[in-house]
């Protein structure tokens, strides 16, 4: 996470859909779900399905057909309809026997059936005439074409999840193999669990619009700030059944994001106890040595890992009570990641000397071409004859003869995570599931970058930690009615901790001359005020060559996230009603963010002589506690309208909520009220605050004041109502059941994360991020006012707020699909498909406009540079 952006606007693209092409999509649905298929599946769950028919083709009704689990021996059960289908939903993934029978056949015997997460298997039997005590043993599979749907997506079963190599053992690393998602190449250098579950894109749609389940219940990252924030959960590779990547086109249960859907299940226990035990190992012994390093002649980075653990699993009752646990631990010293901080390269200046005779103001000026010593900064000096506690110089001298250097310190990364999974089948029509996954990680890293913006070494001593945690647990319900008519419950938990910590060394720190403190380098030992509200350590840079201070960011954000939800299978003819709906409850604490205020050097010689190019702090009242209501309510019904034949058609609705704060701390500004020709002393016209608002609101020099919405978002409505249509197709073509013809167009809604709101921290009335160019000591840092504060903009005033806009509404996406998948063999399918996808609304960060001369043209009748005239 980087400090928050300034001098730009959170805005949306403005194309639309048209109402009326929606309002014809629904009644067309409405009119086809009147006729009184088949979504046998949830986000943790699979279903089976199939037609039977006697030697002649002719189909059978009333056949008796039995599922039974290999590892529980849990059964279940249906009877074929009159059309001669069946249908088995709500199953967990995993290996089934099939039984089927009926009067005046022979009864048939299916083995190693698999059912997969999200999807409907489809195995087709053909009865032979005979008693039904005689017994045929098929030696078939199910088919790989999906001959009922149109979703897109791709399953990676327990197999390829535990034999496929993950050099962190994350599995997220094997979402890019999914077509349609595109994901940057793992970095085998990577410390900790790499990418933690955002930075995916699939089918074209922004990084982070991904929805991750486990379990059946959302895990997702609310704030959306990767590994700051703590991203997505990641058990490990030998505790995972199985996972599906939903791509496109996923039936109308499906919703929050129009990315991919991930969903992911754990083990469960079984009849029979298994388990396993494991330690992967790195080692620096068998690493080859970084090329930049060698060049500057420094030792191989250090890299050791050592990830170990074990799972154990069985049965508590036999074919009633089961558990499953498992345990992995994470410890790795690593210093060759770059993008974690662990690795550092640049330049140094040429001539500094690691000699400290060479660090006096006669030796400096003398080196680096300053007329007298006496011009070099007392301030200077003193960084640059500070020692850490190891004696090494604060600022070391470069490795080269021209200057090139580069710093590997190993960083240290821990991790210890834990599943404990109970499975409890009270009746064969009642099955309940609790699932529980903990897990903390540390890690620190030795080189943090800056947010400055000016090009630097990060230098060792100033490592900033990070803390994630995460709890997570699914309670989940599963009732059989009857063969046609079944319910799950869904009664998730989700909880996060990100802690961002920006370390400050104790250093041999002799101050300058009139400076205060010592022992440590502080503001005032530099002979700058410190800011009020800092705690007066400060970040230095200079460009070109040194960082001193890391990133300078803290920041503590604590997530949790509560939902329920109920759906309902109804199985009747030609028909498989699948519908229901859910609620849940964010909550996002952030109350710690804290960023260094910063010196900027434009060179090393401008560093020497005291002239500051740039200074920089975000004052502010930073807490926030952020909440937000959500729901949806769908139904869909994949009708086999023809016996080769299956519509899929859904309809969902969403209410999005926006991020409500309770302390009153939500503002923006509304651009449409602003005062295009403000008076020259100023106004406040545009400035929102929430409903909440603490105290009562200033008057500005004009006689405006701010505004106060009617709710705690500062926006103009508390969330918005999303209506989404969703039809497919799946068409066997004519003579084979091989070929699949599939497509579809449907309509998402994305819910935007914590992330814009997190960006207005720093803006009026709460904060600023002020930058002052080219400041004296005296004004480096001036004094501020009290909070909240609301600065009046005048035609001279530069202000850097960051805008969010009042009327916003969620993006929206519409896609739609042709695919073409064909079984080549009993284990291989070809799939061919083109998908498209239009965003409208989609929330984008865009630089205010430069006002311009606009004579020919002009804008609100303004032929002058003022506010008015902005594009």
């Amino acid at each position: 996470m980087s400090r928050p952006n300034s001098n730009y606007i959170l805005r949306q693209s403005c194309s639309r859909i048209r109402h009326i092409q929606i309002l014809r999509l629904m009644v067309f649905c409405l009119l086809l779900w009147s006729d009184t298929s088949l979504v046998a599946q949830t986000a943790a769950t699979g279903g089976l399905k199939g037609v039977i028919t006697d030697p002649s083709a002719s189909v059978v009704p009333g056949v008796s057909v039995k599922v039974i689990s290999h590892t529980t021996g849990q059964a279940r059960t249906a009877s074929t309809q009159g059309n001669g289908s069946y249908l088995v939903p709500l199953l967990p993934p995993g290996d089934y026997r099939v039984e089927a029978s009926a009067k005046g056949f022979k009864s048939v015997l299916v083995e190693n059936v698999a059912v997969h997460v999200t999807e409907t298997a489809t195995l087709d039997i053909r009865l032979e005439v005979g008693a039904i005590s005689e017994t045929v043993s098929v030696h078939d599979v199910a088919e790989l074409v999906q001959t009922n749907s149109s979703a897109l997506g791709n399953v990676t079963d327990q197999r390829m999840v535990e034999n496929l190599p993950l050099v962190t053992r994350n599995y997220m690393q094997i979402l890019g193999l999914s077509p349609g998602v595109n994901a940057e190449i793992t970095d085998a250098s990577s410390i900790g669990r790499g990418n933690v579950g955002i930075e995916y894109s699939t089918s074209g749609n922004i990084l982070n619009d991904n929805n991750f389940q486990m379990n059946g219940t959302e895990v997702n990252d609310l704030m959306g700030s990767g590994g700051t924030s703590g991203g997505v959960p990641v058990p490990n590779p030998d505790a995972i059944q199985e996972f599906k990547v939903q791509t496109g086109q996923y039936d109308a249960s499906y919703g929050r994001n129009a990315g991919a859907n991930v969903d992911v299940v754990t083990k469960s226990g079984t009849n029979q106890f298994h388990g396993d035990v494991w330690e992967y190992f790195r080692n620096t012994d068998l690493n080859a040595n970084n090329y930049f390093l060698k060049q500057e002649h420094q030792p191989r980075g250090v890299l050791n890992q050592n990830q170990f653990g074990g799972t154990f699993g069985g049965p508590i009752k036999k074919d009633k009570l089961f558990f499953f646990v498992s345990y992995q631990g994470t410890r790795e010293k690593d210093g060759l990641d770059v993008t974690g901080g662990c690795l550092s390269g640049g330049s140094l200046p040429i001539g500094l000397t690691n000699n400290a005779n060479d660090r006096t103001a006669a030796a400096l000026a003398s080196t680096f071409g300053i007329s007298s010593p006496s011009l070099i900064s007392q301030a200077a000096l003193a960084v640059l004859n500070a020692k850490l506690p190891n004696g090494q110089f604060v600022i070391p001298a470069p490795q080269s003869a021209n200057g090139t250097t580069t710093f590997s310190s190993p960083c240290p990364y821990t991790d210890d995570q834990f599943v404990s999974n109970l499975d409890f089948y009270q009746t064969q029509k009642s099955h309940f599931s609790g699932k529980f996954f903990f897990m903390d990680s540390t890690q620190t890293s030795a080189f943090p970058g800056n947010n400055i913006g000016l090009t630097t070494v990060t230098v060792p001593g100033f490592p900033q930690g990070s803390t994630n945690r995460f709890r997570d647990f699914s309670l989940t319900h599963t009732y059989a009615f009857s063969d046609h008519f079944l319910n799950q419950a869904v009664l998730g938990y989700h909880r996060t901790a990100g802690i961002l910590s920006q370390d400050y060394p104790k250093t041999s720190f002799a101050n300058g001359a009139g400076c205060s403190g010592s022992g440590v380098i502080t503001l005032a030992s530099l002979c700058v005020p410190a800011p009020a509200f800092d705690n007066s350590f400060p970040q230095v840079l200079v460009q070109g060559a040194f960082n001193l201070g890391g990133n300078g960011q803290g920041v503590s954000l604590f997530q949790n996230f509560y939902t329920f939800d109920d759906s309902v299978t109804y199985v009747r003819g030609k028909h498989s009603l699948h519908f229901g709906g859910g609620i849940d409850r964010a909550q996002i604490n952030e109350p710690n963010f804290h960023f260094l205020a910063a010196l900027g050097y434009l060179s090393f010689n401008d560093f020497l002589l005291g002239n500051t190019f740039v200074s920089v702090d975000v004052p502010g009242l930073f807490g926030r506690e952020w909440r937000v209501w959500n729901g949806d309510l769908y139904v869909q019904d994949d009708y086999k309208v023809l016996p080769r034949l299956t519509l899929n058609l859904g309809f969902r609705y969403e209410r999005q909520g926006q991020l409500g704060e309770m302390l009153g701390r939500a503002s923006t500004f509304n651009i449409a009220a602003a005062n295009p020709n403000p008076p020259a002393a100023g106004t406040l016209q545009g400035y929102v605050v929430s409903s909440n608002f603490p105290g009562s609101l200033p008057t500005g020099p004009d006689g405006s004041k701010p505004v106060r919405a009617g709710t705690n978002t500062a926006l103009n409505n508390d969330g918005q109502n999303g209506w989404e249509p969703r039809i497919g197709f799946a068409w066997p073509l004519p003579g084979t059941n091989r070929v699949v013809l599939r497509g579809g167009y449907g309509i998402y809604y994305t819910r935007t994360t914590g992330q814009p709101f997190f960006q207005l921290l720093a803006s009026p009335p709460f904060g600023l991020i002020r930058q002052s160019l080219f400041p004296t000591v005296a004004t480096a840092f001036p004094a501020f006012p009290a909070l909240p504060f609301f600065p009046p903009y005048s035609p001279t005033t530069s202000l850097t707020p960051t805008i969010f806009p009042v009327n916003f509404r969620p993006p929206i996406i519409q896609q739609y699909s042709m695919d073409l998948q064909t079984a080549l063999s009993r284990d291989t399918m070809l799939d061919v498909s083109y998908h498209g996808a239009r965003g409208s609304k989609l929330v984008q960060v865009r630089a205010f406009d430069q006002a311009v001369d606009a004579t020919v043209t002009p804008i609100r009748g303004q032929t002058n540079n003022t506010l008015a005239n902005l594009p």
